[in-house]
């Protein structure tokens, strides 16, 4: 039996990256994560239905992907409304299969942005907190740290438009998770709503496509059987009216996959490694359905950080197709929230990482006279002067000065920056194969092993 002290972790790159919020759980909490980067609410609502039986006997679940629901919006062209309607199935389903959420809204810089990213973002951010409300679900509305914040200060708060700062999160995952260490028995959910509906999802796993042909993908992670599209595959009839809702792959480099039924054919360009990706594009299967590799053909829809006008060398890997009858549409109460539900009080100050945060880029440009001019040293040395107590920040400061600087002083940082990894685990730029740990996916989740909790949750990205 799967540990009921469990918490299982959805959403993107914020839910993932090593040194912010996950390692702030961890620190507290023993940590089983789902999430990939760049997905959408579309891929926490796949992994919930295929990991269902774990996810039911954990102790709860912590989601995000507020950011990612907007970015699929704007950069994928997915219609606003339809994403709507997967964040309510995906909490429709969640509340069925475990009512003990944790639900965490993400703030991005929105400078950094066109004015209609505002838009799309509040009307993203409204409907994941309109579930949370409607099913009694604990609300983290991280969105308050930045409200009273001057537009200048943005970039002291956020490591990019769409991340907070790692030590910021970092320290708030730690709040959070000694709250659910602490308050096991007030975790659940008050909602009096019963959900009466069921939704025909289903995954079409590689095994079933050709059992006989199947290659094993890992990495520190995950763990998933995948079929390398060298020709074109038929889908089994028996899914006749069920709609491609998503494509799971682990490819080894950017590919194109073609899907084509009796009437229609869409072109999907793909990331490396394990991504999941929605289609835009509605295909309903029947009776001649096939999926092919298809890199030399112009793709018909986009997907998040892959060229679109560009021809790839790959063959695509397929772990799963994500089936669905559709996507029912659900109409919330509007509720407000019960004050045992509202987890605001665990936000940090965030003034004092602010404050933190200036003195460090102070720091770094008082001593840029006495550094050689190069930015990389700078970040260098201000990394020493916090590494006894903010080795995250260093370290972050060290993969940005790697980059930065060319040749001179790249030695010194590359070293540092190694002895920050023995310390925290890899980050983004890095990766190492497990000792021991909680999860190594194949379709599922495996029972932890005896070592160190949440020791194989070591990357930030895949």
């Amino acid at each position: 039996m799967f540990p009921r002290e469990c918490v299982f972790l959805l959403g993107g790159s914020n839910a993932m990256k090593k040194a912010a919020l996950r390692y702030g759980l961890l620190q507290e909490i023993e940590v089983c994560s789902l999430a990939l980067p760049a997905t959408s609410s579309l891929q926490n609502l796949y992994e919930i239905i295929r990991n269902k039986n774990n996810i039911r006997q954990a102790l709860c679940v912590i989601s995000e992907s507020n950011v990612n629901d907007c970015y699929n919006v704007m950069k994928v062209k997915l219609d606003i409304d339809y994403m709507v309607d997967i964040i309510n199935a995906y909490y429709y389903e969640l509340y069925k299969i475990n009512p003990n959420v944790v639900c965490l809204i993400i703030p991005i810089n929105k400078y950094a942005y066109d004015p209609k990213w505002s838009n799309v973002f509040d009307v993203i951010c409204d409907a994941h907190v309109k579930n949370a409300r409607n099913y009694g679900f604990k609300l983290v509305d991280l969105r308050l740290a930045v409200s009273e914040i001057k537009p200048r200060d943005y970039k002291f708060f956020f490591f990019d438009p769409l991340h907070p700062h790692d030590s910021f999160m970092s320290h708030f995952g730690r709040n959070l998770g000694n709250y659910i260490r602490n308050n096991q028995f007030e975790l659940g959910s008050n909602s009096s709503f019963s959900p009466t509906e069921n939704v025909n999802y289903s995954i079409l796993r590689a095994e079933e496509l050709d059992s006989e042909n199947l290659v094993e993908k890992s990495s520190s992670m995950y763990s998933e059987n995948v079929l390398v599209l060298k020709e074109r595959i038929r889908i089994p009839p028996k899914y006749k009216g069920l709609r491609i809702l998503g494509v799971h792959t682990w490819c080894d480099g950017h590919c194109k996959l073609a899907i084509q039924n009796s009437n229609k054919i869409i072109i999907k360009p793909l990331r490396a490694k394990s991504c999941f990706n929605e289609l835009v594009d509605y295909l309903e299967i029947d009776d001649n359905t096939y999926m092919w590799t298809s890199n030399a053909s112009k793709s018909t829809e986009q997907s998040v950080n892959v060229p679109i006008d560009k021809d790839f060398d790959d063959n695509v890997n397929v772990c799963s197709l994500f089936l669905g009858k559709g996507l029912m549409r659900i109409n919330l109460e509007v509720k407000e929230i019960s004050t045992g539900n509202d987890l605001s009080k665990l936000i940090p100050d965030v003034e004092l990482h602010i404050s933190s945060t200036q003195k460090i880029f102070n720091s770094m440009l008082r001593d840029s006279s006495t550094a050689g001019g190069t930015l990389g040293v700078v970040l260098y040395k201000a990394a020493i002067k916090i590494e006894s107590h903010d080795t995250i920040t260093a370290r972050n400061l060290l993969t940005i000065a790697q980059k930065l600087e060319p040749n001179r002083f790249k030695r010194a940082i590359v070293a540092k920056l190694a002895e920050y990894n023995k310390i925290l685990g890899p980050g983004a730029e890095t990766e190492q194969k497990p000792e021991t740990g909680i999860e190594n996916r194949k379709g599922g989740l495996r029972k932890p092993g005896l070592g160190s909790v949440g020791s194989d949750l070591n990357r930030d990205d895949e």
